[in-house]
């Protein structure tokens, strides 16, 4: 099994464009792309970012900028470093609500929580999605930045079950923040306990994610756990990001892909649009 997984578009038309134009070029083809949130945000074509998705039949989860936009959150529930970096990020979201069109504001409201991709014995791959009762799962963040117990992954390759437990993964699961929350970020940093407390309950051998837009990986507990990065605002802005995982017995590769994009013409639509100057500037290339 191959797949490939966006995140974190954030309503950037041009990053997600180059990133699908990437995908189709691709000398090994992927057999599903699957979205991991956060569709809406920050850049100004939020409706045509969802259009595209569903042209290409991308099944996606819902981010917190997604609930927002789609008025099922009042705010992002973003750890902001100031009250000004706040009001840009809510006057941005603002502006989405008032331009979705309402079949996209329905769309967004129709995304559900997780999204499980199964591989059968016979290696086909199929993609089924669960939508779950959000009263179970109203865990907030609190748990976050513990200290880090256990190594990243010293290659691309991961083998669930660790020593002498030889797993075969079929179970994917895809969902925005973790499986307890959009809100929940799983950084580099975060305690051991709390992966290995995810991973008990995740009922699958590899979780993937968005929302801290940073390429990570890591195995607790026999799980995978693949943050793949940003298409729309990587952090340090910059080039668009996604992640290929390949699945093949026990064993599995993840490529973490960048993708070059003519980020100051989007920077130039931000500036046109109306949204807050600051999202153009996060766009472009830090330091």
């Amino acid at each position: 099994m191959r797949f490939a997984v966006v995140s974190d578009i954030h309503g950037n038309l041009a990053a997600i464009q180059a990133v699908l134009a990437d995908i189709d070029g691709l000398e090994h083809p992927v057999e599903v792309i699957a979205c991991a949130g956060d569709i809406v945000g920050h850049a100004p074509e939020p409706n045509e970012v969802i259009d595209l998705l569903r042209s290409r039949k991308i099944e996606s989860v819902r981010g917190n900028y997604d609930e927002v936009a789609a008025g099922s959150r009042i705010e992002p529930g973003t750890d902001y470093a100031s009250e000004q970096e706040r009001a840009v990020d809510v006057a941005a979201v603002r502006w989405t609500r008032q331009h979705l069109t309402p079949e996209n504001a329905e769309y967004l409201q129709g995304l559900p929580r997780e999204l499980r991709i199964q591989v059968s014995a016979s290696g086909r791959t199929a993609v089924r999605v669960r939508k779950t009762d959000d009263s179970a799962a109203e865990i907030r963040k609190g748990f976050l930045m513990g200290s880090l117990g256990g190594s990243l992954l010293s290659s691309a390759r991961a083998r669930p079950g660790g020593a002498g437990k030889r797993i075969r993964p079929q179970r994917v699961l895809v969902v925005h923040g973790s499986p307890r929350d959009t809100v929940e970020y799983l950084y580099p940093g975060t305690a051991q306990s709390v992966l290995r407390t995810i991973a008990q309950d995740a009922q699958a051998e590899i979780v993937v994610y968005g929302h801290t837009h940073q390429p990570f990986q890591q195995v607790v507990n026999g799980v995978a756990f693949i943050g793949v990065g940003s298409v729309g605002r990587p952090r340090g802005g910059g080039d668009a990001e996604y992640t290929i995982v390949e699945v093949a017995g026990t064993e599995i590769d993840v490529e973490f892909r960048s993708v070059a994009y003519d980020v100051e013409a989007e920077a130039d639509a931000i500036a046109r649009s109306g949204l807050p100057p600051e999202m153009a500037e996060r766009l472009r290339p830090q330091g």
